[in-house]
């Protein structure tokens, strides 16, 4: 009977803490965490400590503490791109700097949440630099009581079109904690992180990867070709077109050279470069054969109704 007795206590024990835990998050939550400054107050609070514009001032309240914060992003001036953002602490009844970061790349969805929902709060914003050969996206995560922060990276290299356009994934740390990792990962996919990213190859938008499985990075030799349904579907502006009775070829910027089939409304893939800046140029034909300039080398494309040879 004792045995059994210890049991239940030894249960309850573990159990009952979560259960307070639980209740005093959900008091806090509906009855405590309101913002204790409307942002005209909260600016007017932070112009008192710090010069130069701010642009936002965010004013929050921890579970276990009754003072307030305030996260500023300010800058020297209007004019200025120097920006930076600064917590402030209340203490008594005024506030001090406690911490500061300052922004290197362009900053988006700038907020304060409650990743865990335990009362605790960051300061959660995103980075992203894109160009025409690559596009890099941050989420930054960063812990207002320990000052611990966390990236999640997401880099995309589209250069090379040989390869699979799923995003580089890198975590900093790598050792994040697997009790808030979960986490993390609800609050990142509503952003666009972690999208699922099925290749399927009878789908025109991944005609060039399935090209490059059937055909390598072949200069010379049979092409297997794939049909697809309509005109080409590409993400990019038409470098150059030659029009014949029964076939145009199509060749875009920083893309392949496709064929498209007029009288049966279906196009292929004749070339795709391994490397984007080496996209069909100069293109010279007929109905059954284009050459064209890829990079250094000059290739010929010979159309055989259901395949195709390329030399150079």
């Amino acid at each position: 009977m004792m045995e059994l007795l210890n049991i239940i206590i030894e249960k309850l024990s573990a159990f009952l803490p979560k259960v307070w835990r639980w209740i005093r998050y959900q008091w806090f939550n509906f009855f405590i965490n309101k913002t204790p400054y409307t942002e005209k107050e909260a600016k007017q609070i932070a112009y008192g400590v710090l010069s130069g514009h701010i642009d936002k001032a965010i004013s929050f309240r921890n579970i276990d503490e009754k003072r307030s914060y305030i996260l500023v992003e300010v800058r020297s001036s209007v004019e200025d791109h120097d920006y930076k953002f600064v917590l402030l602490k209340q203490m008594g009844n005024t506030f001090i700097q406690v911490w500061e970061f300052e922004q290197m790349l362009l900053i988006s969805d700038f907020e304060i949440v409650d990743i865990q929902k335990n009362g605790y709060h960051n300061f959660a914003f995103m980075e992203q630099t894109a160009g025409s050969g690559a596009d890099t996206k941050i989420l930054n995560i960063i812990d207002l009581i320990n000052k611990e922060h966390i990236k999640i990276i997401e880099h995309i290299d589209w250069t090379t079109p040989k390869n699979p356009h799923s995003p580089e994934v890198i975590f900093e740390p790598e050792n994040i904690d697997e009790k808030l990792l979960p986490e993390i990962e609800k609050y990142a996919a509503p952003k666009g992180f972690f999208k699922q990213n099925k290749v399927d190859f009878s789908n025109p938008e991944h005609a060039i990867q399935n090209w490059h499985r059937l055909n390598g990075e072949r200069k010379n030799g049979n092409i297997e070709l794939t049909f697809y349904p309509g005109r080409p579907i590409f993400g990019a502006s038409v470098n150059e077109i030659i029009n014949t009775e029964s076939l145009e070829w199509i060749a875009y910027f920083k893309g392949p050279l496709y064929g498209y089939l007029k009288n049966k409304d279906l196009h292929f893939v004749a070339y795709s470069p391994s490397w984007t800046y080496d996209w069909p140029q100069d293109l010279n034909g007929n109905e059954n054969k284009v050459s064209f300039q890829s990079g250094e080398t000059k290739f010929t494309f010979k159309f055989h109704g259901k395949s195709g040879i390329l030399s150079n």
